[in-house]
């Protein structure tokens, strides 16, 4: 053990006993020793959290270069940020380092996009954790096995103790992360219990889920109504058939899914966010707003609750109300691009043009491919009396989303203003 004496030096006192009889034997340590055995050991621990994140990630990126010809790229020291850092390509394995080490204790390994194989995605998903420990186990057999140095056998067991850490902690079920870019994806824990739920679903309902990430909207339906045919109906099977039906569009199917979940169990606030919207896009405002009413209660400060809440009240012509919504929900997240726009369309409703105007162009930047932001400013160009820009707009619209509500109409409406010639501004307004 340590202790200080009255010359400011540092005693290591070591004790033994032989024959019944106690020894102390003391070693003086000049003070420097004890701060530089606590900087090895976090210097050690430095290390350890580095080569971890490192491990981990190659971890992840060595199935997606082994089962699949895809590029690969591992950021370290980020979250898709590429500022303050530099490019490492090997072939298919493109690796961003970050100049500060300070900030390797988070990284991400992602890959082209494209939906990855069952297997090859489990794999993916586990092999980052289990690597660290793998790597860790073997490494702290080595050193200890040919009795290395002390301080390497104490790094061996401080990365084994931080790999184990790190095991738990991106296992952990239903965890989330933020990404860079403001997106938010789940973490190790989260996909790895997402693909395992998928892999145990009725087959229809896995092929269902597969055709809404690939956008295959047409297909989701007629594959759900089979799965409705079928026994496998728990809970966890309705409330997906229910978000599926409302994605595919067959809101009626989907509000018979959400009566059948009440009668199992007390929805949650996302099914009763999802029915709401339903009921929106079904033209049963009322209902609709005393759901969004009854969510805003509970969870003011939701973002996604006050932007449709605010797209309804400017569909029952409360404007004001409209904009009051949108404001508190951009106020909270700025960068919300469909809350930009659907202010912006409040906003030309009540004949702002230009401050509407500019609510949408700024709802374009953060999202060019909004099917909806331009409908709107087709909307503003007909209210300037430009049926030829208007219709620009209404048709990039419809390329971007074919199924937009009223969009046909809004195209016929900008090609009667344009045969009707210059003088059409006051009719459309």
């Amino acid at each position: 053990m340590f202790r200080a004496n009255g010359h400011c030096c540092i005693e290591l006192v070591s004790m033994s006993f032989s024959d019944n009889k106690l020894t102390i034997f003391t070693i003086a340590m000049p003070p420097i020793v004890f701060p530089l055995i606590l900087l090895l050991f976090f210097g050690l621990l430095f290390l350890a959290m580095i080569l971890s994140t490192v491990v981990h990630e190659l971890g992840h990126a060595i199935p997606l270069l082994l089962f699949t010809r895809r590029k690969v790229c591992i950021y370290l020291g980020s979250y898709g940020n590429t500022k303050e850092g530099f490019w490492v390509r090997l072939g298919r394995l493109n690796i961003w380092m970050c100049y500060n080490l300070l900030r390797w204790r988070k990284g991400m390994c992602i890959s082209e996009e494209g939906e990855l194989p069952g297997n090859v995605a489990l794999l993916y998903t586990v092999s980052g954790p289990a690597a660290s420990v793998i790597v860790g186990a073997f490494a702290s057999f080595m050193v200890f096995s040919y009795d290395a140095h002390g301080a390497v056998k104490l790094f061996g067991v401080i990365f084994d103790a931080f790999a184990i850490f790190q095991l738990f902690v991106n296992l952990k079920p239903n965890a989330q992360i933020t990404l860079d870019d403001g997106n938010v994806i789940g973490s190790d824990g989260t996909q790895f219990s997402n693909l395992f739920a998928v892999m145990t679903l009725p087959r229809r309902l896995a092929l269902a889920i597969k055709a809404f990430n690939e956008k295959k909207f047409e297909e989701i339906a007629p594959l759900l109504d089979e799965v409705m045919k079928t026994r496998h109906r728990s809970v966890r099977v309705y409330k997906l058939v229910f978000y599926l039906y409302a994605q595919a569009g067959a809101f009626d199917k989907a509000e018979e899914v959400y009566e059948i979940l009440r009668a199992k169990s007390k929805p949650e606030p996302v099914e009763d966010a999802v029915y709401a919207y339903i009921l929106l896009k079904k033209g049963r405002y009322d209902e609709s707003l005393k759901c969004y009413n009854k969510l805003i209660d509970n969870d003011p400060d939701n973002t996604g609750y006050l932007n449709n809440r605010g797209f309804l009240l400017s569909l029952i012509g409360e404007y004001q109300q409209s904009i009051a919504d949108l404001d508190k929900a951009i106020e909270i997240q700025p960068d919300l691009a469909y809350a930009l726009n659907n202010r912006g369309y409040a906003k030309i409703k009540q004949g702002k043009l230009q401050d509407g105007f500019e609510d949408v162009m700024s709802s374009l930047k953060l999202d060019g491919n909004n099917g909806w932001a331009y409908q709107t400013l087709g909307i503003y160009y007909l209210r300037k009396g430009e049926p030829d820009n208007a219709f620009e707009q209404f048709q990039k619209a419809k390329e971007l989303e074919p199924g937009l509500e009223d969009i046909d109409s809004l195209i016929a409406e900008a090609k009667a203003a344009i045969k009707e010639g210059p003088d059409c501004r006051d009719a459309v307004q």
